[in-house]
């Protein structure tokens, strides 16, 4: 789909959720579809941008310039260049910012699932297993009359049964001191959500008894 395609879909759902059309309990989802709108303008400014950029460059170089002779047509030959310059520097900082901000998400998507394989194989004594790791987001949200940052960490675990509360609260517990001697300080509580899918384990193979073979008279 084109980048203006994507964009107005998303972005006319999102405003029509936010004014109140279509499902009502579905307005608080608006801004799902307004950061993909955002997402895709990003990209088509992009392609604007460098495209309209590297064909200047490529017709300057090639000798396709107008004539100096003419002060309005140099005027408008270097406006544009300092406009393409300054649209390039604002891509660049949004990009890189961008990028930052994915890599940052992704570092902490990793730490968060190596924490949480390692307190659930600790605090069940190997007997259960991460299996996936669904999502990890930082939310604000009230708490006690004051605004904290909470990491909400959804995960799916293997075991043979279900975990008690006091293993959850423990491999929670954990999960934030590991991250705490990583280095990560920007939340100020854990929530974890933890489904547990249950296996069965079969029991230990028993080697077949040996048949004895008859014994032949000897002639």
């Amino acid at each position: 789909v084109p980048p203006l395609v994507s964009a107005g879909i998303t972005f006319t759902v999102g405003v029509g959720r936010i004014l109140g059309f279509g499902d009502p309990g579905q307005v608080e989802q608006a801004w799902e579809h307004l950061i993909p709108a955002g997402g895709a303008m990003l990209l088509f400014g992009t392609n604007f941008v460098t495209i309209a950029a590297a064909s200047g460059l490529v017709f300057f170089l090639l000798g396709f310039r107008p004539t100096t002779a003419i002060k309005v047509r140099e005027v408008v030959r270097v406006r544009a260049a300092q406009i393409s310059a300054v649209l390039l520097l604002i891509n660049a900082l949004i990009l890189g910012y961008a990028t930052f901000t994915l890599t940052a998400e992704s570092a902490l998507a990793a730490d968060i699932e190596q924490a949480l394989s390692h307190s659930i194989r600790s605090v069940t004594d190997n007997e259960a297993r991460l299996d996936q790791l669904e999502s990890a987001v930082i939310v604000r949200g009230m708490v006690d009359g004051e605004e904290e940052r909470i990491l909400i960490i959804t995960a799916v675990a293997i075991a043979p049964d279900d975990l008690k509360d006091l293993q959850s609260a423990e491999i929670r517990d954990q999960i934030g001191a590991n991250l705490i001697g990583e280095g990560y300080s920007n939340f100020d509580q854990i929530q974890l959500s933890l489904q547990v899918r249950k296996f069965q384990t079969s029991p230990p193979a028993v080697p077949p008894t040996p048949t004895p073979l008859p014994v032949l008279p000897t002639s």
